[in-house]
């Protein structure tokens, strides 16, 4: 008898188990903001822009300074130093070197990118144009994150618009020289100067 009460309890307790997990297969967050839904168009989504691209540059900063310092004339590994470190310094980075990934400066250009497509630089309040200032800053900062990429790597691959699939990931862009790029990258900046 208790078993008959049981049984239906339990298969009962398992169907609303199965259609309560129903929305967890849902693709659509109603937390995740679309990118065709996310325009720029005030002083303060510009300013966090500009500062949350400041940030994610800072992780760049320990790299900075290694592949600078490393590579240069008045400091040297020793024999306990680290492979990752002791490559840098003979000039021979591997593929596995923890410091020899680009996904990093990709990640700040990527993020440039997309801010300078989404902000509207027309917006104007008391005669100025307030969004100019950081645009302008964003494309220094990308500017600045490819001159790395350029004389760390002596090719990058170009990429000026935000990719936001998979599939714009794959495909392949042009892999620009560093004096090549240093051209594209002042001519990019001459006209803010």
């Amino acid at each position: 008898m208790r078993l008959f009460h049981i049984l239906p309890a339990l298969m009962l307790g398992f169907a609303s188990l199965l259609s309560s997990c129903e929305d967890m297969l849902d693709l659509k967050s109603e937390s995740y903001v679309y990118a065709e839904d996310n325009k720029l168009d005030s002083a303060n989504d510009s300013l966090y822009s500009a500062m949350g691209i400041l940030t994610q540059m800072q992780k760049l900063g320990e790299r900075y300074v290694l592949l600078g310092e490393l590579r240069g004339d008045l400091m040297d590994v020793t024999a306990e130093a680290p492979t990752s470190l002791r490559e840098i310094s003979e000039f021979n980075v591997t593929a596995g070197n923890e410091y020899g990934s680009r996904r990093d400066y990709y990640s700040v250009i990527n993020n440039c990118n997309y801010a300078l497509a989404r902000m509207d630089t027309t917006i104007t309040e008391h005669l100025n144009r307030v969004m100019v200032p950081e645009y302008v800053a964003i494309k220094t900062m990308r500017a600045w994150t490819y001159l790395q990429m350029g004389l760390a790597y002596g090719r990058v691959r170009y990429v000026d618009k935000p990719l936001l699939s998979l599939d714009e990931t794959e495909q392949s862009y042009p892999e620009v020289e560093l004096d090549a790029l240093v051209d594209m990258l002042v001519a990019d900046l001459e006209s803010y100067a």
